[in-house]
This record gives structure tokens, C-alpha cells and sequence, in this order.
């Protein structure tokens, strides 16, 4: 009888055993499959992505990163050269996406970032001229597959500009011909490049011309699945964090700088 009894009792385990693990099985998600970059397949650059490292020289005077620890690791020795100011970090979300226009055969790449720090708030000194920079949604002019290659997007430069805007104002294409190198956001140069060690990541270099003096901007971000819950990449909503004051919903039509 003891017998029967251990065989009874070792057969409930075996079925509850097999049925907790059909539980787990169906509480399974799957894996994000996100397809990594090959750039001799330019549809393969379409996706969402994650901002994981900004820096910017500030035109060599306000130079701000999301880690200025990483400067020296992601940032050309050139571009860091001449800066005569310390780095300010900042707390930073950011997230960008590519899309493809099959009808005109262009890709079409925007980038929006939110940042804060005291430097950027309550500095006397720079507050007043990096406040603005504290939300920037940039769109850049359309690429055609043409300028796809194995070595990168737009590496020529031979496509110019960006649109978009900052914490309350439209940052548009001026035109302002006594200003042929800065104050002209018509004039931004910019290219883009894959990470060599991570398929995953795209890598946009910048000199940003839409204020009076151009600043060189790096950019590090990285293929995702899918944005947060309540993040959007809708040009005139923030995202939740980090907490900004003073954004405008509906800014202002001013031309760059």
C-alpha cells in the first residue's frame, strides 16, 4: 500500500509539475527581434532608437554631454580640442527613428532629445542661452538611398539642413546670406555611421549651424523595439522626464538664430 501510494502521489507531482510549466510557457513574451544595421540594406536602418550618448562642444564655450565621462571615449580628439570650458552632464532622455518614403526613395531621420542641468537653469551666466537648448526635436533633410554606402549616410555632406525646434521656438531654415557659416540651420552639415563594434548602434556626427556660432554635436544612439509608455516621438509633446520648465506647445515660427 505504501507502494501504491508513493506512485499516486510521485504521478500528482509529475502533473503539477508539467502544468505549472505550461503556465510559465504561456507567460512567456518574446524576445524583441530588432534587426541590426547593414547599411548595404538601407531598409534595415528603419526603427526607433535610443539616445544613449549626446554631446555637444557649445561652440567651444558651453560644452554639455549626458555623460561627460564618455567624452574622451566617443568624441574625436579634434572636436574636443579648443574647448577652454568643463564639461557640464546633463540628466538626459533621448530617442530617435528613421523612416523610408518608398515613393520618392529618400530616408528620413529625426532625433529628439530633453536634457536639464543647474548649468542650463540657473547659471547666471549661460542659463539664459542654453534654457532653450534644454528640448530639441531635429529633423534632418531627406536622404536619398544614393548617399547609403558601406562607409556611412551623407558622408560627403553633399545633403545639408535641418528643421525642428527647442524648448519654445521653430528652428527653420533662415535666410540670412551676411551669416554664410552660422545663424542658418540650412547650413548644418551632418553624417551618420554604424558603430564597427555594435551592428546596433548609429553614430550621427554634426556641426549645428542654426545659432549664431556653429557647435559640433555627437550623437550615440541605439535600435530598440519600441519607445516607453507615455514617450512619443511627436514633435510637440515632451517626454515625462527629465522634468523641464517653460516648454511651448505651440512655439513660436522664428527662424534660426
Amino acid at each position: 500500500m505504501k507502494k501504491s501510494l508513493l506512485l499516486i502521489l510521485a504521478s500528482l507531482f509529475a502533473i503539477f509539475a508539467l502544468a505549472g510549466c505550461a503556465e510559465d510557457s504561456n507567460n512567456d513574451t518574446p524576445a524583441p527581434t530588432v534587426t541590426p544595421i547593414d547599411l548595404s540594406n538601407p531598409l534595415s536602418l528603419v526603427g526607433l532608437y535610443e539616445i544613449t550618448f549626446f554631446y555637444t562642444d557649445g561652440a567651444k564655450f558651453a560644452p554639455l554631454s549626458s555623460s561627460c565621462a564618455d567624452v574622451s571615449k566617443y568624441v574625436d580628439s579634434s572636436i574636443i580640442n579648443g574647448v577652454t570650458f568643463p564639461c557640464d552632464t546633463t540628466e538626459m532622455k533621448g530617442y530617435g527613428e528613421v523612416t523610408m518614403d518608398a515613393v520618392s526613395g529618400t530616408a528620413k531621420l529625426v532625433t529628439k532629445i530633453q536634457m536639464t542641468s543647474s548649468k542650463m537653469v540657473s547659471d547666471p551666466t549661460w542659463s539664459a542661452t542654453l534654457k532653450p537648448q534644454q528640448y530639441n526635436y531635429t529633423e534632418f533633410s531627406a536622404l536619398s538611398l544614393n548617399s547609403i554606402t558601406a562607409a556611412g549616410i551623407n558622408m560627403d555632406n553633399a545633403v545639408k539642413g535641418t528643421s525642428g525646434r527647442n524648448l519654445t521656438s521653430l528652428i527653420t531654415p533662415a535666410t540670412t546670406p551676411e551669416y554664410p557659416s552660422a545663424g542658418n540651420s540650412a547650413n548644418t552639415d551632418y553624417s551618420f555611421t554604424v558603430d564597427p563594434t555594435d551592428a546596433y548602434v548609429l553614430i550621427n556626427t554634426m556641426v549645428d549651424r542654426s545659432n549664431y556660432a556653429a557647435a559640433n554635436v555627437v550623437v550615440r544612439m541605439r535600435k530598440i523595439e519600441a519607445l516607453p509608455d507615455g514617450y512619443t516621438m511627436d514633435m510637440n509633446t515632451a517626454f515625462p522626464t527629465p522634468v523641464i520648465e517653460g516648454f511651448v506647445t505651440e512655439p513660436t515660427a522664428t527662424p534660426a538664430n
